[in-house]
């Protein structure tokens, strides 16, 4: 993540190369909030072999997709609040690797590799997020 939002741009290039840290901390905390909150992956175990998806569908934000190349293949997750009060989740665990499931307001579950689809009603999310 770089250190400013226009450090590059199609048209101008990079910019001054004094102000172009491309590993900077602070909006390397962005994408890992937007990762492992909103998109809700992040490591259960050292390096990947054991995957969290707890995506944290919030007021304000109805749908998110994220993938995370891993060691062991892309992790991936697509979640979506539909308008008839449902939670929609889309999910793929990388081969030779498990994941746990965590949804506000329900008890949390073991995936084998492969793509997983699920939908939910959203009533059960309303005490948290609401």
């Amino acid at each position: 993540m770089w250190e400013r939002w226009n450090s590059y741009s199609s048209r101008h290039g990079f910019g001054d190369a004094n102000m172009n840290s491309f590993n900077h901390y602070a909006y390397g905390a962005i994408g890992e909030w937007m990762y492992e909150t909103v998109g809700g992956i992040s490591p259960a175990e050292p390096g990947f072999r054991k995957i969290r998806f707890a995506p944290v569908p919030g007021v304000g934000i109805d749908w998110a997709k994220a993938s995370l190349l891993t060691r062991h293949g892309t992790a991936s997750i697509r979640w979506r609040k539909s308008s008839g009060g449902r939670l929609a989740v889309d999910l793929v665990v990388p081969p030779n690797t498990t994941a746990i499931l965590e949804l506000p307001g329900q008890e949390p579950r073991e995936l084998p590799p492969g793509r997983h689809a699920m939908a939910m009603q959203l009533w059960t999310l309303l005490c948290c997020f609401s």
